[in-house]
């Protein structure tokens, strides 16, 4: 492992490797997706259980504080993205689960004696992830 990452330190030192990269899509195409994932469905089920799970950061006893109503959009959001990435025009609650860690982790702040003892907001998350129900398919 060390010998790998000297080994990319060397490749930088003397190339910007940044210098070679190449577009991959237009501004115009990321404003058109950005429009599309507005149209994705997401069902009154999916809506609960993006709440019930931010809630549940709120209220766990390891966190001090959980993620904000932003953390909700967000997950909404993404949610709805991967949805239109995976061509569907709705989400399912396996997106949410998906996101949720990447969305949610961040905006948890751990009670200083829980992250003392070892805890983390990832953990607290893969938790919440495990005991709130997730929706059935209608």
């Amino acid at each position: 492992m060390k010998d790998e990452e000297l080994a990319i330190l060397e490749r930088f030192l003397k190339n910007d490797l940044l210098e070679y990269l190449e577009a991959v899509t237009t501004p115009e195409r990321i404003v058109e997706l950005q429009g599309k994932r507005s149209d994705i469905i997401v069902a009154l089920p999916i809506r609960e259980y993006i709440a019930a799970l931010v809630g549940a950061t709120r209220s766990h006893p390891q966190v001090r504080y959980g993620a904000s109503p932003r953390g909700s959009l967000g997950l909404m959001k993404a949610s709805q993205a991967l949805a239109l990435m995976r061509g569907r025009d709705y989400v399912v609650p396996d997106d949410v689960k998906e996101l949720a860690p990447s969305v949610l982790t961040h905006r948890i702040i751990m009670r200083h004696e829980e992250r003392a003892k070892g805890a983390s907001a990832r953990a607290v998350m893969d938790e919440i992830l495990a005991r709130v129900p997730v929706p059935s398919p209608v």
